[in-house]
């Protein structure tokens, strides 16, 4: 949909559009396979990863969101289906 957006705009150069920058067109697969590797890692080395404990925090704040959404919607349902039966019941 967005091409490159994801990774940012040297992928869509690289890649999308297959223009490769002065420092490796013109060579072979080898070496264009090894700068757009070397591109990958500088940007690897960019991201800002989370520690263990963070990791660990938001895991465990999913988990319970899960947990408490998946209450709620069986809740929902038991309620509409007592409601529903309620309605057919009322038809007899």
């Amino acid at each position: 949909m967005f091409p490159g957006f994801w990774m940012g705009e040297w992928l869509t150069t690289l890649v999308i559009h297959n223009r490769f920058p002065a420092k490796a067109f013109g060579h072979g697969f080898q070496d264009q396979s090894f700068y757009l590797f070397q591109q990958v890692r500088a940007e690897t080395a960019k991201v800002a990863w989370p520690t263990r404990r963070e990791t660990l925090i938001t895991s465990m704040m999913v988990f319970v969101m899960v947990i408490l959404a998946a209450l709620f919607f069986f809740a929902v349902d038991q309620i509409l289906g007592w409601g529903v039966g309620a309605l057919l019941s009322l038809g007899n």
